[in-house]
């Protein structure tokens, strides 16, 4: 698994390590173009509406988008990925099933929050649906540890 992001990600590369896998983190250490070579790498994108999902889509990398908008929330919506989601690859959204608090038209916490509402099982759903789509089931046998499918 590679992790990859700007300043202050740095530390989810140890987090991930904790729950199991190797990890290589280069979190805040390699530019733009790096970051991009380093994606079109990678057999699939799972992670955040950000520059290196973005980054990944255009390399031609399986995206799985884990979103902070609701399904409910409003299409127009800075966060909702019907706007501004992956685009071009095959992708699997995976969003919070209902807004917390005042979130109705989409999720307004610049901390986590809504996002908090989706449960891991339904990422690695996502995950093994587009590995099962892309012919690399074994692959996701192999990559998702079994304490996290449990």
């Amino acid at each position: 698994m590679v992790v990859v992001g700007g300043p202050g990600d740095e530390g989810w590369g140890e987090e991930l390590r904790r729950i199991g896998g190797d990890v290589i983190d280069l979190t805040n250490r390699t530019t733009v173009r790096e970051t991009a070579a380093v994606l079109a790498r990678c057999s699939l994108f799972c992670g955040s509406d950000s520059g290196p999902m973005h980054l990944a889509a255009a390399v031609g990398v399986p995206i799985v988008e884990v979103s902070c908008h609701p399904v409910s929330g409003d299409d127009l919506h800075p966060n909702s990925p019907k706007r501004f989601g992956p685009w071009g690859v095959p992708n699997r959204v995976v969003q919070p099933e209902a807004p917390k608090d005042d979130c109705a038209a989409g999720c307004r916490f610049e901390v986590p929050h809504c996002i908090l509402n989706i449960r891991v099982d339904s990422v690695i759903g996502a995950i093994e649906s587009l590995m099962v789509e892309k012919g690399r089931r074994q692959w996701a046998d192999r990559c998702i540890p079994d304490r996290l499918s449990s």
